[in-house]
């Protein structure tokens, strides 16, 4: 930006600092008080609501290992994808037990990630006040 400013007579700078609303991206009618009413609402936990949205039920083998042992399993690592429910899936203990061996390949893959909209919106305004303490001259657009 200092080689930019000592070329070109620049006056004003303005950065955009719009929000990401991950809520309205996943879903463009929310309205009011459906912001505190999640798909998660009335779930003790995540893994209660990953169980009742996978209707208690082995998403590889659908219960045909007759196995009563439910693990939730993350589709990306718990490092990279987290603890999100669009990166869990239930299956039961011998499925997931050969998925780990190799012997079993999923075909479901992570959800939606909403990472890139998350991050910017975290250093939007972190990347501003550095600019504008850089720049006094710098103004915010949303």
């Amino acid at each position: 930006m200092d080689n930019v400013c000592k070329i070109l007579p620049v006056t004003k700078i303005i950065v955009e600092t719009a929000s990401f609303d991950i809520q309205k991206i996943k879903n463009p009618k929310i309205n009011g008080e459906e912001y505190q009413q999640g798909e998660q609402l009335n779930f003790w936990n995540v893994r209660e609501y990953v169980l009742f949205r996978d209707n208690h039920e082995c998403q590889y083998c659908y219960g045909k290992s007759k196995q009563n042992v439910l693990n939730v399993h993350h589709l990306e690592s718990r490092k990279t994808g987290g603890d999100a429910p669009n990166n869990l899936i239930i299956l039961c203990e011998t499925c997931h037990k050969k998925y780990h061996e190799g012997k079993v390949k999923l075909k479901q893959k992570r959800g939606q990630s909403f990472k890139a909209e998350t991050f910017m919106r975290i250093m939007r305004r972190a990347f501003f006040n550095k600019l504008k303490e850089i720049y006094p001259a710098v103004n915010s657009a949303t």
